[in-house]
């Protein structure tokens, strides 16, 4: 145990995390924890608290650990939201540190006194102002948790003041946060399969949930011979020379992806809830598998929802099937396409 600034243990306490660097302007007297333990966090200094924030939102989102933005009382917390808001809709771990004016200035109407707890009420995720010193980093270590548990942003107040206090501070070890990932049924396994099996052009649709998964994605659609599309977030996560990859649907698409979704009798949609799933041919079955409950059958009726995490459902499928299938027409005729679009662009 030590006595230092609480500003210094909040920076330890992210340290304990393995969080590398934080985004933002600087932010009152928490600024000094950052200078001061320097070797442990970079902070990255922004020209704007919504650059900090939309930093920290792409950060979970590319790597799949938490993202931290901080900001300053008052407008500086106003600035966040858009971050704040993209996480929470690609359900995203983020922290966002905002400071406050001091505990004596808080309802007095000072110079940027506001009420940071109902700005981001409407979150509806974990938010905590803490009212002593020796909270912050227990409360800190609590929302990194909980950002991590629920995939979501998290918000910690600390009114100006309180960062300037000497606390006794005792590192915890880095917690475990990663739970065991979401598995499909042997029931749900056989379910998927048939439907593959009885299907003429089936077809992998993929989003954003695949951050993790890309090899187990490959190797499905390597293993059952699909011809995959993809949202526009996802583009960067497939290699553009995966040759069943056929490019991004929607208005930023090519137009292969587009014949293809339109041609299919079967979509098996994974880590995505494609807000245009609405438009998809009616005749079309669909597959759906997400780690996220809400995020199942909410924007199609689809033949079959399955709750679980991408890379496990991947890999139960792939073990389902243990030599590759042989490669259909429309596969082939998918990879024509794709390559007809690649001579046009070159023209």
């Amino acid at each position: 145990m030590v006595q230092i600034k609480a500003s210094r243990a909040l920076v330890r306490e992210l340290a304990q995390w393995g969080i590398q660097r934080v985004y933002g302007i600087p932010a009152d007297s928490l600024i000094d924890g950052f200078s001061a333990e320097r070797q442990l966090v970079d902070y990255v200094q922004v020209r704007h608290e919504e650059v900090a924030a939309v930093a920290a939102a792409a950060a979970g989102k590319l790597t799949g650990k938490i993202g931290v933005a901080m900001a300053s009382v008052g407008p500086g917390a106003t600035h966040l939201l858009n971050g704040l808001y993209d996480a929470k809709m690609d359900h995203t771990p983020m922290l966002a540190i905002v400071s406050q004016v001091p505990t004596t200035m808080m309802g007095t109407h000072y110079l940027q006194d506001m009420d940071e707890n109902e700005l981001f009420a409407s979150l509806d995720t974990f938010h905590a102002q803490v009212s002593d010193a020796r909270q912050i980093p227990g409360t800190v270590r609590e929302a990194i948790e909980k950002a991590y548990a629920t995939q979501s942003p998290l918000i910690v107040i600390i009114p100006d003041d309180l960062a300037d206090q000497e606390i006794n501070y005792r590192p915890v070890d880095k917690r475990q946060h990663v739970g065991q990932p979401l598995a499909g049924t042997n029931d749900e396994v056989t379910q998927t399969r048939a439907l593959l099996a009885a299907a003429k052009r089936p077809l992998l649709f993929v989003g954003a949930g695949i951050a993790q998964a890309q090899e187990e994605m490959v190797a499905f659609a390597t293993r059952y011979q699909l011809p995959v599309v993809s949202t526009a977030p996802a583009v960067s996560l497939i290699s553009s020379d995966f040759d069943h990859y056929l490019g991004a649907v929607g208005r930023i698409g090519t137009a292969p992806a587009y014949e293809a979704v339109q041609l299919a009798d079967l979509i098996v949609m994974v880590g995505t809830q494609y807000p245009f799933a609405r438009f998809f041919p009616e005749q079309v079955k669909t597959i759906q598998v997400n780690n996220h409950i809400a995020d199942l059958g909410n924007q199609v009726a689809a033949e079959q929802l399955v709750l679980a995490d991408a890379a496990t459902y991947f890999k139960q499928l792939n073990e389902s099937q243990p030599s590759p299938k042989q490669a259909g027409a429309f596969l082939a005729a998918c990879q024509t396409a794709k390559q007809n679009w690649q001579d046009y662009l070159n023209q």
